[in-house]
């Protein structure tokens, strides 16, 4: 099988488990049908929680564009995406009994290349990346290069 075209977005599915068909018969990819789309706008951006064990990857807009605060006055200006990493730990690690609770990890929240119109698909793949790279004790650095991540990124092309 060499995959099914979502009619929206041209993304290609490769299980018949990862499309549906929508009333008027289109198929379309789970994001597409889910009513994520790719023209997505700065208003219907909600944030995006991805969990894996004790971790966990927040994607958030919080106001940031390329040299700043985002500016809609400005055409070059774009909204910007960012990534926080926490973790699931106990409130007092030295008692066996203390409450858990989740706690942003130390120089693990960056803003990205990626506007806040990115598909929620790629920024699946993206937590993916994330969450690997924080199972490492030495994270920050590989956080720094993950903050460079552009829609260029997720493209069939890219490699």
């Amino acid at each position: 099988m060499t995959g099914i075209e979502c009619d929206k977005c041209g993304y290609v599915t490769q299980s018949e488990d990862d499309h549906r068909v929508n009333e008027k018969g289109e198929y379309l990819c789970l994001d597409c049908y889910a009513g994520c789309t790719d023209e997505m706008s700065l208003e219907d951006f909600d944030d995006l929680i991805l969990t894996q064990g004790k971790h966990r990857v927040t994607w958030e807009y919080i106001g940031e564009g390329w040299s700043g605060d985002y500016d809609p006055n400005d055409p070059e200006d774009t909204p910007l995406l960012r990534f926080s990493c926490d973790e699931f730990g106990a409130v007092d690690p030295d008692n066996d009994a203390s409450p858990w609770e989740w706690y942003q990890m130390d120089d693990a929240s960056y803003c990205t290349r990626l506007p806040v119109t990115t598909p929620t698909r790629h920024l699946a793949r993206a937590a993916a990346i994330i969450l690997e790279a924080i199972r490492d004790v030495n994270y920050k650095k590989e956080l720094e290069r993950l903050s460079w991540f552009c829609p260029e990124d997720f493209t069939a092309t890219a490699s």
